[in-house]
């Protein structure tokens, strides 16, 4: 998908970035905040725009992973030893502008013109392949790091907590089936934009009341040590509106896990709830996830 040199396919690195797409709104902010134009500048006359980016890519993946500082088994030295060179740079590429799955159309889309992520991945990208939805699983952790902007995207959010948002780890798997999640409709009151966002987290409770809710004993004892974590004031208080560090998943992300996750649906069958992904809320305990 990635290396293409000989342009017998549209696709890949090929260093154009559309940036009229909206899909792509915030990108050129983003280069621009960080020095990437200039940066190029100084290699441009050793290597290809093509070629370029997928170095700054996989050094931005490099630099977040923990194994960073290992001289021996870092994920810099296997980036770099894989590194293949030769993507020839294009400069006109307006044929791929709104070619990125709509998060509102889900897993399996909503009918012609509705694409979700099989119409898009599975039956084009990852054609043929035995291990497609795996694929699309994968290539979806890129939400691992960084998070969603309104003012770009029309979402809001981060995809993981505090200590673990800027790092390039796998807790956005982790957070996708082992944290609580419902429904956040009309993000900033657009109809067209919605979300989930935590339902595990007792943000303007107090112990009193939270011993007054019909909790298990397991969920009971997870949302007290939230009350008590002295980091709570990190989260978004929604009695004043969001803000902070807001956590947040796409419903391409939540029918991933909740719909195309054999154990997850067997749970989900077993409590007569799964088939719905409206309905489904999986909540994290300190004994293990509770299927509810």
């Amino acid at each position: 998908m990635d290396f293409r040199p000989d342009h017998e396919h549209e696709g890949g690195s090929d260093g154009c970035i559309n940036f009229s797409d909206p899909d792509n709104q915030g990108l050129q902010q983003c280069l621009t905040k960080f020095g990437i134009p200039e940066l190029f500048e100084e290699y441009a006359h050793k290597v290809s725009l093509a070629d370029f980016l997928v170095i700054i890519a996989e050094a931005g993946m490099a630099r977040t992973h923990r194994s960073f500082k290992d001289d021996d088994m870092s994920l810099a030295n296997s980036f770099r030893d894989g590194f293949k060179w030769g993507r020839r740079s294009i400069e006109q590429c307006d044929w791929n502008e709104g070619r990125m799955p709509n998060p509102e159309h889900g897993c399996h889309g909503l009918g012609e013109g509705k694409e979700g992520l099989e119409q898009i991945f599975v039956d084009n990208i990852y054609k043929g392949r035995k291990d497609a939805w795996t694929m699309v699983a994968a290539i979806s952790g890129a939400h691992t790091v960084g998070g969603a902007h309104k003012e770009f995207s029309g979402y809001n959010g981060w995809w993981s907590d505090v200590e673990n948002q800027g790092l390039f780890n796998n807790d956005y798997y982790y957070s996708l089936v082992a944290k609580g999640w419902g429904p956040e409709l009309k993000v900033d009151d657009n109809e067209g934009k919605n979300q989930w966002q935590r339902v595990d987290i007792p943000h303007e409770k107090t112990i009193e009341q939270l011993k007054k809710d019909k909790l298990s004993a397991a969920l009971y004892a997870a949302q007290e040590a939230a009350l008590l974590d002295p980091k709570r004031g990190l989260f978004e208080k929604p009695l004043e509106g969001i803000q902070g560090h807001h956590e947040f998943m796409l419903t391409t992300d939540i029918c991933l896990a909740m719909t195309r996750n054999t154990a997850v649906g067997n749970c989900f069958s077993r409590k007569g709830t799964f088939g719905d992904v409206d309905k489904v809320d999986i909540t994290s305990t300190q004994h293990g996830n509770e299927c509810r």
